[in-house]
């Protein structure tokens, strides 16, 4: 049985989708005349969004640089999608904040056009992800071995500044299986300093079913207790 190759979108593209699907299911069920229900939408969309246009960022900078030093062209197609997803991302904020400023009832009519419009916005990145996924992995194990793909992923994760890592995480650690949770989880505890390790130990558990957090290997759920 052929061995699997790395995978450079596998984990974060799993993180964007339930983030995404989050933030859909919030502005469905949102009040929109509650101001605090709208407050907290709407923050929930903002984050997300700075996600999404951070990931097209280093995509761009480290990921389509790779593709396109070995494989010139490769990335035209894509590149045009992720300029159309900037636009979105910047039409999107705009429709926030004027739903953010208006009154409760002019907030009714905002908000429902905000969900159907950031709907469309989903649509296209599942798509979009899953191409990214299919054609561009497939340049990527055609040009790259897996080490020169971790290396690329290494060097896109330590430009990303701190703060929007511990906005992604959350979704990182909770969107994947049990087994990759505990990859990355001890990971984590080997290059971070113990507090830091101990924000996230006890974020997941707050956000983790029970059945899912006994699932973690006992060295992990020993420092989770030590962190207690």
């Amino acid at each position: 049985m052929t061995q699997p190759r790395y995978n450079i979108y596998f984990i974060v593209h799993k993180a964007l989708r339930a983030n995404m699907a989050h933030v859909l299911e919030q502005l469905g069920a949102c009040d929109w005349t509650d101001d605090e229900d709208t407050a907290q939408t709407l923050t929930d969309l903002r984050n997300l969004l700075l996600l999404c246009e951070s990931h097209l960022q280093h995509e761009n900078e480290f990921v389509h640089t790779a593709m396109e030093s070995r494989a010139p062209g490769s990335t035209s197609r894509i590149t045009l999608q992720h300029e159309d997803h900037m636009a979105a991302i910047a039409a999107l904020r705009e429709e926030a904040e004027a739903t953010r400023n208006g009154s409760r009832a002019q907030r009714l009519h905002a908000g429902a056009a905000l969900y159907h419009h950031f709907s469309c916005f989903v649509a296209e990145n599942l798509e979009h992800m899953l191409e990214e996924e299919t054609d561009n992995n497939a340049i990527l194990w055609q040009h790259y071995s897996d080490d020169e793909i971790r290396a690329i992923e290494q060097a896109l994760v330590a430009s990303i500044e701190q703060p929007k890592k511990m906005l992604l995480m959350p979704w990182m650690l909770t969107a994947t299986n049990a087994h990759e949770r505990s990859i990355m989880l001890t990971v984590l505890h080997s290059q971070l300093p113990q507090p830091a390790f101990a924000s996230i130990l006890d974020l997941l558990s707050s956000r983790l079913p029970q059945r899912e957090w006994l699932k973690l290997p006992p060295s992990l759920r020993a420092a989770a207790s030590l962190a207690a």
